[in-house]
């Protein structure tokens, strides 16, 4: 009987990290509460594949969004940078009166040219794709343990139910 109470905390230890994982809060308190049958029999008939928990993780985990959120944020810096290579016109007019009658109108162009300064414009650039793919290394990264920590915990709650059912059966 030890040993199942034991095996059930065990079960609801891996839910709460599966919880956890998911983006939500968990609560900590489950993995010491002794379960009643009903709860028993909940644990038992909860099967989760890898496959499912990586497709649920994928859309809720917070530090994958986090890193998404990275990515998309390097990428505009990117597209900003790469907009200063082109040239800029500029316009500008203007129309005075004098108090004494004088009237005067002005009216300026120009044009920015950045070719000029083509060691600005680059430096720009190198630096808004290095962290690009700098955004895009941390997200696979982040993905890949995501996976790895849905793999872990599928296999922990596995286990969690498989030694549940021999001390239920017992």
């Amino acid at each position: 009987e030890a040993m199942g109470l034991h095996w059930q905390a065990e079960g609801r230890t891996a839910r709460y990290k599966l919880e956890r994982l998911m983006g939500r809060l968990g609560d900590a308190t489950l993995s010491s509460v002794e379960l009643a049958e009903p709860e028993t029999q909940a644990l038992l008939a909860a099967t989760w594949s890898v496959e499912e928990l990586w497709a649920r993780a994928q859309k809720q985990n917070p530090e994958l969004q986090e890193a998404a959120h990275h990515v998309r944020h390097a990428d505009a810096a990117l597209t900003a940078a790469r907009l200063e290579w082109l040239p800029m016109l500029m316009v500008e007019g203007g129309y005075e009166e004098s108090a004494m009658g004088m009237q005067e109108a002005t009216f300026k162009t120009g044009i920015n040219v950045p070719w000029l300064w083509f060691w600005k414009n680059g430096s720009k650039n190198s630096a808004a794709k290095a962290e690009l793919l700098a955004a895009r290394a941390m997200a696979e990264d982040a993905r890949q343990m995501l996976r790895e920590q849905c793999r872990m915990l599928a296999s922990e709650l596995d286990l969690a139910q498989a030694e549940l059912r021999l001390s239920v059966e017992k």
